[in-house]
């Protein structure tokens, strides 16, 4: 999250590439543990060597039992490594505010721990091979009832995911200043309502009536377009 420049608080988003997983989709900056990488540079958090780890957030650390606490410093220090490789954000730019419960995927064999940052000044957006762009919503754009709809996904046949019948799940259909629309839906649509419900005690409005946007997903969505 962020609030400079338009004085108003902002998700930061990536818009994953078509060299990878779930292109098209947004998303949080973020990967698999690096089983070397990410211990070793846990210590520059731990340390508070790069100064994240400050405040409440500090303390609620500080208070978890040994396992937790290093737990929470290991995801946070993967998900600032993964900020900086993929997007150009720096560690020192960013003020670790909490983790928030865990989160399942259904296509993947994965669990998603999210953790919430702070981006305290303007950055310059350096993407690399994996993200196509930055997408910026503003906070207030959840609070409007005419920003939800429904995204239906409709598995192609030849994506081999087990079921092919079509789904709907609730979604966010964001514009850009450019006019072009895009959706927020799937994991990282629920952590950011998780969060806003946490954190603003807010609800998700009713989006059974709501418009339907339809989606066929091919193999790509699973394997991204490289071979």
């Amino acid at each position: 999250m962020s609030d400079h420049s338009r004085g108003e608080f902002i998700f930061q988003l990536i818009k994953r590439s078509a060299k990878v997983t779930q292109p098209g989709d947004l998303g949080c900056p973020g990967g698999i543990l690096h089983p070397l990488l990410d211990p070793l540079l846990r210590h520059l958090i731990s340390c508070r060597l790069i100064p994240i780890l400050q405040g409440n957030a500090l303390k609620y650390t500080l208070l978890r039992d040994r396992t937790t606490s290093r737990a929470i410093t290991l995801f946070l220090t993967n998900a600032v490594r993964e900020a900086w490789e993929e997007t150009g954000l720096k560690p020192w730019n960013i003020l670790f505010l909490g983790p928030l419960p865990s989160y399942s995927l259904l296509l993947f064999n994965r669990t998603i721990f999210p953790l919430v940052g702070f981006v305290k000044r303007e950055w310059h957006f350096y993407p690399n091979s994996e993200v196509e762009n930055i997408i910026e919503i503003p906070l207030r754009t959840f609070f409007d009832d005419r920003n939800y709809g429904r995204y239906r996904i409709q598995p192609s046949n030849d994506i081999g995911a087990g079921r092919k019948d079509s789904r709907e799940f609730p979604c966010l259909i964001i514009h850009d200043n450019k006019g072009k629309e895009e959706i927020l839906w799937g994991a990282t649509f629920f952590i950011i309502m998780n969060f806003l419900n946490i954190v603003l005690d807010f609800a998700m409005p009713d989006v059974h009536e709501k418009r339907v946007i339809t989606r066929i997903l091919g193999p790509e969505y699973l394997t991204g377009h490289h071979k």
